[in-house]
């Protein structure tokens, strides 16, 4: 559209009008980045504060013990070798556990119902005693996460 006398007129008066729309929404802006930090806060708190892969696994082991409490019992600990799963990243460790079913199950639903974000990436059990099916023995692999991106270069750990 071409500018004609009309038009160029009326401009200033359209961009104070489109200024002032904007400004009448400050509280709804304010509103949003409220919501937006609490989102970020709650979101913190699923991932291990700590920033070393190392501490995060002694926290993430610390964890798995408390949940084994009255559960299972837990025979090996192992750390393995943080990696990065889709961009964030991860620390997973491998415990052995023997347990019945009802206890491995609630252990289990221990560690899906945490409010820290923790997976279960592999799940092996077999049956120790052929007179008794229920007793279990349990190697996972869990999975915890630091609040870490990869790196852009994509440089390994």
């Amino acid at each position: 559209m071409k500018p004609t006398m009309r038009n160029v007129s009326r401009l200033p008066i359209q961009f104070i009008q489109k200024y002032y729309e904007v400004l009448n929404q400050k509280s709804y802006y304010q509103e949003k980045e409220k919501a937006n930090q609490s989102t970020h806060v709650s979101l913190a708190r699923r991932f291990f504060q700590e920033k070393q892969p190392g501490l995060a696994a002694a926290s993430l082991q610390k964890l798995v013990e408390s949940f084994s409490s009255g559960t299972v019992v837990i025979e090996r600990t192992k750390v393995n070798k943080p990696k990065y799963i889709e961009g964030m990243l991860a620390v997973p460790i491998e415990i052995s556990v023997r347990s019945n079913l009802k206890n491995l199950s609630l252990f289990l639903m221990r560690i899906e119902n945490h409010e820290k974000f923790l997976i279960i990436e592999e799940l092996r059990l077999r049956r120790i005693n052929k007179t008794d099916p229920e007793d279990l023995q349990t190697r996972l692999m869990i999975t915890g996460f630091i609040q870490e991106l990869e790196p852009q270069g994509g440089k390994p750990i």
